[in-house]
Parts: C-alpha cells; structure tokens; sequence
C-alpha cells in the first residue's frame, strides 16, 4: 500500500451534507470528493500569479534560513552563515 498522510476535516452539518451528497451521487468515497477537490484547488492556485509570488519568497526566505543553518566553512569568515550566534 502507498505510504499516505491522514488529516482531519471539521465540517458544519450542512457542509458535511453536501459532502456526502457529492459522494453518493458520484458514487465515489469522501476521500475521494476531497481529494479531487484538493487536486482542483491547486491547479487554480499555481495558475494564479500572486500565489506563485508568495511561493517564490516564502522559497526565497526558506534557502536563506537554510544557508544559515549551515556550518561555517574551514577558515571562513567570523560571521559567516552558520557561524555561532548567527
């Protein structure tokens, strides 16, 4: 079996109604209902451009974070990335 991730979705009554009518009149699972809503939800967010903006510098301040974590290179600089107190 793949390897999955569980996640707990809290619904009001009426959204858990819904839910379920799309399950049954699909004749697929919950999970499937939310999977392939998952899977609609972030190819409309990868199309939209300020989205991708954030994810650029959310990258961006992640591999600065990382390069901080670093260990100081052998003989460089008292300071450097990764250095202590960094």
């Amino acid at each position: 079996m793949t390897e999955c991730r569980v996640f707990t979705v809290r619904l009001d009554p009426k959204e858990a109604r819904r839910v379920e009518f799309v399950s049954r009149v699909e004749e697929v699972s919950v999970n499937d209902v939310f999977r392939q809503a998952l899977a609609v939800f972030i190819e409309h967010k990868k199309a939209d451009a300020e989205f991708m903006e954030r994810v650029a510098a959310t990258l961006a301040a992640d591999a600065d974070i990382a390069r901080q974590l670093q260990p100081a290179s052998p003989g460089g600089p008292a300071g450097a990335p990764g250095a202590p107190g960094e």
